[in-house]
Parts: C-alpha cells; sequence; structure tokens
C-alpha cells in the first residue's frame, strides 16, 4: 500500500520525461493528429512523423506506464493512433 503514495509522483514525471526526450509526438490522446493526417498527402514529411514505429512503440509503452502507476489514460484516443501506425 506504501508504494502507491510513490508510484504516482515518481511515475508520472518519469513517463512524461520519456515521451519528450524519446517518443516525440506520443502525447495527448491522438485522435486530433489522426484527423489532421487524412489531408495529408503521401510524400509528405510529416506522414513519416505520425505513423512511425518509435510512436507505435512509445504509444502503447508509455500508455501502459501511466496506467499502471494508477493515472488514467483514455482507451480511445491511444488506440486510434497505434491502431493508425500498424494499418499505415
Amino acid at each position: 500500500p506504501e508504494a502507491a503514495w510513490l508510484t504516482l509522483p515518481l511515475g508520472l514525471p518519469f513517463v512524461l520525461s520519456l515521451s519528450r526526450v524519446f517518443f516525440d509526438g506520443t502525447a495527448g490522446s491522438g485522435i486530433p493528429l489522426e484527423m489532421g493526417s487524412l489531408f495529408l498527402v503521401n510524400g509528405d514529411p510529416n506522414i513519416v512523423r505520425i505513423f512511425s514505429a518509435n510512436i507505435l512503440v512509445g504509444k502503447v509503452a508509455l500508455t501502459l506506464l501511466t496506467q499502471l502507476c494508477g493515472a488514467s489514460a483514455g482507451r480511445e484516443g491511444p488506440t486510434v493512433q497505434v491502431a493508425s501506425c500498424i494499418f499505415v
């Protein structure tokens, strides 16, 4: 029970630092990013940034870590972004 008092205040800043340093583009729900990507044409350099393997791995890992720390990370947004990375 005492570990719960440490996981939230120590775990969430750790997840935040991982998302900003190693997994840029994984912050947020991902749904607005996917909606904006509908207007990108093939060959646009932003498509690689949105649908990369780094985003896929980071989104899954950071969502899992966030939920293990006890925070609410949502369910629909990360699912949409991960599915888009897989299918593109």
